[in-house]
């Protein structure tokens, strides 16, 4: 190499030990671990300058780091890693992960980069042969690197710097007592090994992950306040546009998106599978995971950990439940019922992707509580619709029947009379908000149990939590049942006192409706089924 070519490849090092950006994308460490190179997008910018920012301390010590999963977060972590290494090889770092299969694995890449022949000659860093294993390997300056997974422990080990990537597993959010494990770990483990740095500044902690939960990680932390949250969404949000700043009030980063639902990283994460995975893990989970913005206790009108849930007399084994419900024991199924009613909310049958769902929901109601006993929710016909409710109808004799009059529901009433009695249509009064607020206090109170092994229970809760959303059908249909449930409604017949007082839900003259909290059922029959009312009476 002649004495311009030694300038230039001088300079070079200065750039990459001085610019995390220049390191990355001109480097090959990014290639050596994943085999192509680094592309551009507004994810990978903005976690390229949060790294820059907070390794040199022009920003906080303390940051949360929130976006999605395929946007190349562990990646970008491990090349900023070796960067860090480059820059001081003696610094002291422990990064952990909710598994510590993870943790080793980002141990190993980092690893990889820093030994590679390019590395170790353009800035001279040498690992101990001593000590260099999966999970921890040293440098002849002093420095080292320790992975630790969720849960272990890790006194010992006084460290300049702690990254937590991906703290708390997908799975481990549907549990609250996985949720503070994870942050007990996170804050009485992990923080608790952070020293100051070889230049005296002190030690700084990185979290870094998709958000799963209202209490996640990063939701713990932002609630302490003490720590920088910078968030990009996969789909841009006006309201929630992220700024980044130095110590100093100057501005680092701004998510450069005008545009609703803009996105961040279109190259690896375009529409088409964006909508994909909305479709396939239904739009609270997708709104978590990739916009960052989990449903919220305090934002919900019905929140997740409302709910009770049953389990049959004979099931054995816990059950796993969505996101943010309660973890109290399920109770034992009762039986028998005092009441049992089947609401329906009907669509003119459409059963495309972006369709309505057709849905059929069977509540009954033992003491104080009530039961959801089925669920029928599909994109079907009009045949369909009515063999739903008619099988539904079968299987609890003796239920009431109620169906929204809108949609095809009066023909499907029609139809259903033919061989299922006591069927009556609903006219919805008010708004949905209005609907849905008047029978929150019953779920509010614990008194409505949905079964516990369900595979149709996480569609319910973020219906129900994220309402208004993309779809509401649930919430109507249930809606319906639960206020039949909680109100008797005393009526007038033809002639007062003949059946001795009131009946039940049934009004015997044609031309009255009554009110169903929120709902009003209009009685269009022409024979009234009063025997098989005054059976389901308590």
């Amino acid at each position: 190499m002649n004495d311009l070519g030694r300038l230039h490849y001088e300079l070079v090092t200065s750039v990459w030990r001085d610019d995390l950006r220049a390191y990355a994308y001109e480097s090959d460490g990014f290639e050596l671990v994943t085999g192509t190179k680094l592309r551009p997008n507004i994810a990978v910018d903005c976690m390229l300058e949060v790294y820059q920012a907070w390794v040199t301390g022009r920003m906080s010590d303390r940051v949360v780091l929130e976006t999605s999963p395929g946007t190349g977060k562990s990646t970008i972590k491990v090349v900023a890693s070796s960067w860090e290494i480059a820059r001081n090889p003696a610094h002291r770092m422990l990064h952990g992960s909710h598994s510590y299969e993870l943790a080793s694995r980002d141990s190993r890449r980092t690893r990889r980069i820093v030994e590679s022949p390019a590395f170790k000659a353009r800035f001279g860093v040498q690992l101990r042969s001593d000590e260099n294993t999966m999970g921890y390997w040293s440098s002849t300056e002093g420095g080292f690197y320790v992975a630790a997974g969720a849960g272990s422990g890790v006194t010992g080990h006084r460290v300049n710097s702690v990254v937590i990537d991906d703290g708390l597993s997908a799975l481990g959010a549907h549990s609250k007592a996985d949720r503070d494990a994870a942050y007990t770990w996170l804050a009485e483990g992990m923080l608790t090994r952070i020293d100051t740095d070889t230049q005296g500044r002190d030690g700084r902690a990185l979290v870094v992950g998709q958000r799963l939960a209202a209490s996640d990680l990063a939701g713990r932390l932002r609630e302490t306040g003490a720590w920088t949250v910078v968030t990009v969404p996969a789909e841009f949000d006006p309201r929630r546009r992220c700024f980044v700043f130095a110590r100093d009030g100057r501005e680092l980063w701004r998510d450069p998106r005008e545009q609703e639902g803009e996105l961040a990283a279109p190259d690896v994460l375009p529409a088409q599978k964006l909508a994909e995975l909305r479709a396939a893990i239904g739009s609270a989970a997708f709104n978590a995971h990739y916009n960052q913005a989990p449903g919220s206790d305090e934002t919900s009108l019905c929140p997740a950990k409302w709910w009770r849930f049953y389990r049959s007399a004979h099931a054995t084994g816990s059950q796993r439940r969505p996101i943010g419900c309660d973890d109290a024991p399920a109770v034992v199924l009762p039986d028998p019922f005092s009441r049992t009613v089947i609401a329906s909310d009907l669509t003119f049958g459409a059963t495309g992707a972006s369709a309505d769902y057709a849905v059929v929901a069977c509540w009954a109601v033992s003491g104080g509580g009530r039961y959801l006993l089925e669920l029928f929710r599909r994109r079907c016909g009009f045949d369909e619709q009515v063999s739903a409710i008619a099988g539904m109808a079968e299987r609890h004799p003796g239920a009431k029947v109620v169906i929204e009059a809108a949609a095809n529901g009066r023909a499907v009433v029609e139809t259903l009379r033919k061989s299922v009695a006591g069927v009556l249509t609903v006219k919805a009064q008010g708004s949905k908000a209005q609907r849905l607020a008047a029978i929150v206090p019953a779920i509010e109170s614990g008194s409505c149990y949905l079964p516990e092994s369900a595979p149709w229970l996480a569609d319910l809760v973020e219906e129900f939590q994220t309402f208004p959303g993309a779809h509401d059908d649930i919430v109507d249909a249930c809606g319906y049942a639960i206020a039949d449930l909680g109100n008797r409604v005393s009526h007038d017949v033809d002639a007062p006192g003949a059946l001795g007082g009131p009946i039940g839900d049934v009004s015997t003259t044609s031309s009255q409706e009554y009110s169903v909290l929120g709902g009003e059922v209009d009685v269009e029959r022409e024979r009234y089924d009063i025997d098989l009312d005054l059976a389901r009476r308590p």
